[in-house]
Parts: C-alpha cells; sequence; structure tokens
C-alpha cells in the first residue's frame, strides 16, 4: 500500500472489496455523483447515522458495505511503551420488502454470505496460497474475536450483519517520538 495516512488506506481496502464483490459492485464514480444512479454501494459512516440517517445516498440493492472509521484505544504499562489497539467494524445490509418476513430472511441469508466472504477475502490476503499481506493496511487482523451481529430495520427497511473485529496497522505513529521539526512553530 502507499503512504498515504492509515485512514486512507483503511477505507481504500473496504471499498475496492465493494467494487469488486459481485453482489455489490460499487462504483467509485457514485462517490463524485458522476456514477450512474443506484450504482453507489459503499460508504463510510458512523454509528450515529443509524439514528439520523445516511449523509449520503446509498443502494442496498442487493447489498451495499458500510464501513465505520476505526477507534483506537491506547494501552501500556508504562507512558514509554505506548502502544493502539485498534477497533473497526463494516455492517453489509440489504432492503427488504417492508413486511415481507421471506424478503427479510433472504436479506439475511445474502449479507450473511457476504460478510464471509469480505472475511474470507481479508483472511487469504493475509494467510492464503498467494497472499498480497503487503498490499493490505494492516500488519495483523484478529480473526480470534470477530463478533458477528444481525441489525434488523434500519433506514428504508435494510436488514443484515454487523462485523467488529481488532487490528493492528501496518505503519503507526508512535507518540513518544516527537513531531517533526517545524510541525510546531
Amino acid at each position: 500500500m502507499s503512504s498515504q495516512l492509515n485512514v486512507s488506506n483503511y477505507i481504500k481496502y473496504f471499498r475496492d472489496m465493494a467494487t469488486r464483490h459481485k453482489d455489490i459492485m460499487h462504483d467509485p464514480e457514485s462517490e463524485t455523483g458522476n456514477g450512474k444512479v443506484g450504482s453507489k454501494h459503499f460508504a463510510s459512516w458512523s454509528s450515529e447515522e443509524v439514528i439520523v440517517g445516511l449523509r449520503s445516498s446509498v443502494s442496498f440493492t442487493p447489498a451495499a458495505l458500510l464501513l465505520e472509521l476505526y477507534e483506537v484505544v491506547t494501552n501500556s504499562e508504562s507512558v514509554y511503551d505506548i502502544k493502539g489497539e485498534y477497533k473497526g467494524a463494516f455492517t453489509v445490509l440489504s432492503h427488504a420488502q417492508t413486511g415481507s418476513v421471506t424478503a427479510e430472511i433472504e436479506a439475511f441469508q445474502l449479507t450473511e454470505r457476504i460478510c464471509y466472504d469480505l472475511l474470507s477475502k481479508i483472511w487469504q490476503d493475509h494467510y492464503g496460497h498467494e497472499s498480497v499481506r503487503e498490499e493490505t493496511p494492516f500488519r495483523y487482523f484478529d480473526f480470534t474475536h470477530l463478533a458477528i451481529t444481525p441489525t434488523s430495520k434500519l433506514f428504508d427497511n435494510e436488514f443484515g450483519y454487523r462485523v467488529e473485529f481488532g487490528f493492528e496497522f501496518r505503519q503507526t505513529r508512535n507518540i513518544t517520538t516527537p513531531p517533526p521539526v517545524g510541525t510546531f512553530l
């Protein structure tokens, strides 16, 4: 991955998966308004948007990938050895016809499969036969403590799964190292 900021690499990695997954097929041009109507199937979002609504229009047919930006909690035994513990999450949602239990179950089935497809792709990028770990933003992705939670009736009758995960970035900033000369004038 390039030497962009971690947040850029994190978003790009998941956007690329949303673009290439056969059931999501996100069009990156839709993020600037240049794509076809209904071709936006990826966005970064925050959990508050569940209550107030999405900032951008996303099509959930057949499915969409919503990426939450990561949180960092520092952990250390001393002020000289501060390490960041990162947590991220993504949600895959699909629209279901209002009042149709069958459509809701189909949405759960589709989004669960997509979640496992995404997790399998991340695993393959790290540990697979032809792994390209250098092309991911992660030094380590914690597959041993995933939280996979069903989400129901969001926005306009969308259903799916939220996957929370821990990880370490490939590139990190050590806050015990002074900032570069000229940062503070």
